[in-house]
């Protein structure tokens, strides 16, 4: 029975999705929400869809990682310099998860600020300044269906004020199921689904929403060597792109972390191709991740910093 309402759930979501790509306009807004905020995925080139060891974040990711995570609970907070070599845009995040038996839970939120510009009215004349500024909210539910496999749903607000007076908003959901075959994982689903928005002119745009897979390796060997690779991709069907990421990390004695990822990115896709670079510390529970972007004149010096918590 619960594998009947469980293919049910997936054939909805699907068929919702592929109706929706097929009356949705050839263009995108929102982009931004496909950002990734956790200072470990971004030092993974943002792979790491299938990971179990950084739940905090995975209202952003995926929900049906967090039954699979080791301990109860993970906290994190992160500040991010988007693309300052083009646009100084600065991010404040946080992320909490946990679970209880084989239900999990998450809550995610974050802010970001653009540099403010002049503003000039119908007649030329300056009229002060505006600062525009990006808004997610998000949570994420998650339950362990069979000892192997889990569904999670996530649901999210996202809002930008690119303009005095002109705003878009929308809600977007994600449902993915996830797989852990000894040190494999494998998850599947449909990313930031969700309805089209109309800006302040009356052109309506598609979310990215995307048909997302992902895979991993987790092992330790030697009990203090650990070894974790991931691939992402991601199919927005809406402009016809793809995404691609592959990312690994070392770990010694679950202590330092070194990290490095490639992004791929095809025309019109909502993240572009890029490298990126990592580094962690975890001592009694307390973690410190940085990761620094490069490899893309746009994206040159991006880096996130992040403080967290697990037990």
């Amino acid at each position: 029975m619960r594998f009947r309402h469980l293919s049910a759930v997936i054939l909805m979501t699907f068929t919702v999705a592929l109706s929706y790509a097929q009356t949705s306009i050839q263009s995108e807004a929102l982009g931004f929400s496909r950002i990734l905020q956790d200072p470990v995925a971004t030092g993974l080139g943002f792979a790491g869809r299938a990971s179990t060891h950084n739940p905090a974040w995975s209202s952003w990711t995926n929900a049906a990682a967090i039954p699979f995570y080791d301990g109860k609970a993970d906290f994190g907070v992160s500040y991010q310099h988007w693309a300052p070599s083009s646009a100084i845009e600065r991010t404040i995040a946080a992320g909490a998860a946990g679970h209880f038996g084989v239900f999990g839970a998450s809550l995610g939120f974050m802010t970001r600020s653009g540099e403010p510009y002049d503003i000039i009215d119908l007649n030329g004349v300056p009229d002060g300044q505006f600062k525009p500024r990006d808004i997610v909210g998000s949570a994420g539910l998650s339950i362990r269906l069979v000892k192997w496999l889990s569904l999670g749903v996530d649901l999210r607000y996202i809002h930008q004020s690119y303009y005095p007076q002109a705003s878009l908003s929308s809600f977007a959901a994600d449902a993915l199921l996830m797989a852990r075959f000894g040190d494999f994982r494998v998850t599947a689903g449909i990313a930031n689904v969700g309805g089209q928005v109309k800006d302040a002119e009356g052109e309506y745009w598609s979310l990215p929403t995307s048909i997302a897979f992902g895979a991993g390796y987790e092992a330790v060997f030697g009990g203090k060597h650990g070894v974790n690779a991931y691939i992402d991709f991601d199919y927005f069907y809406a402009v016809k792109a793809v995404t691609f990421a592959v990312g690994a990390e070392y770990s010694f004695n679950d202590i330092v972390f070194v990290r490095g990822g490639y992004h791929f990115g095809s025309v019109g896709a909502a993240l572009p191709q890029f490298a990126s670079v990592g580094l962690g510390a975890k001592y009694w529970g307390v973690k410190i991740n940085a990761s620094y972007t490069f490899a893309n004149k746009d994206l040159m010096n991006t880096f996130t910093v992040g403080l967290g918590y697990c037990f």
